[in-house]
């Protein structure tokens, strides 16, 4: 695939939400990845690609944030 082809498949891709999020959880379903305690999809795979090989989050990726909530954690 050349690279403006691929350009213009993730565009579309991005474009129908719902087949983008059809993807997302496939793809999480085939990893095993339990992506329920998640708030959305998109949230859940960001964190499954930023997992490094002993499955911690790698604090360099910029692309997850995460924010801890007293409420969830209420013994923090």
């Amino acid at each position: 695939m050349k690279p403006h082809e691929y350009d213009l498949y993730m565009e579309l891709l991005h474009e129908n939400k719902d087949y983008f999020e059809w993807t997302l959880k496939d793809d999480l379903l085939k990893a095993e990845f339990d992506f329920s305690q998640f708030c959305c999809i998109t949230m859940a795979s960001r964190i499954f690609e930023s997992l490094d090989a002993h499955g911690e989050i790698e604090t360099e990726n910029r692309d997850v944030v995460m924010r801890k909530w007293n409420l969830w954690y209420p013994n923090s």
